[in-house]
């Protein structure tokens, strides 16, 4: 049997929910934080035949606390985590809010609608290329792959040759 990963993001009103599938994708979803909301999740989880989870959210007092409960009451597994915990763990992986993993994927769509090509900078660690690639980017290049060859670290202290001269009609 296969163990689920539920991932939850609380706040007083509503919660997101990101199921983590058997396959790897995920599957989000948003819930009022109510009675009614925490058992619409339970259906939606039936719906989805999740019979063991795992769930994760911030520890974030009252706002998480009946929604936990009633998890645990459920017989599913669920962590609190600091968020601080939470934050640097999304740091680590390029992400410092999750605007930016919106707008990571808003421009990855942008760029597959204009048949552009995606390139990621500045990787630096597995976990980076991980969660860029996991976002559909297409390349990627920085540290991790390896070092400037010589003649660019150049280029990069500013010591750029010398640009053709432009003709007079265009100057």
């Amino acid at each position: 049997m296969c163990e689920y990963i539920l991932g939850i993001d609380i706040s007083k009103s509503t919660f997101d929910i990101a199921l983590r599938d058997v396959d790897a994708s995920y599957v989000t979803g948003q819930f009022r934080n109510s009675e009614h909301g925490v058992r619409s999740l339970l259906k939606w989880l039936q719906n989805r035949e999740v019979e063991t989870l795992h769930a994760c959210m911030e520890a974030t007092g009252r706002y998480g606390d009946n929604l936990a409960a009633f998890l645990i009451d459920e017989g599913y597994d669920v962590s609190m985590v600091n968020p601080a915990r939470i934050r640097a763990y999304g740091q680590s992986k390029l992400l410092r809010s999750k605007r930016d993993l919106a707008m990571i994927r808003y421009m990855v769509q942008l760029a597959r609608d204009l048949d552009i090509a995606t390139v990621a900078e500045m990787i630096e660690c597995e976990q980076q290329a991980s969660c860029v690639f996991a976002l559909s980017v297409e390349y990627g290049q920085g540290y991790l792959y390896g070092r400037p060859e010589a003649q660019f670290r150049q280029l990069a202290v500013g010591d750029f040759p010398s640009a053709p001269a432009v003709p007079a009609a265009l100057a």
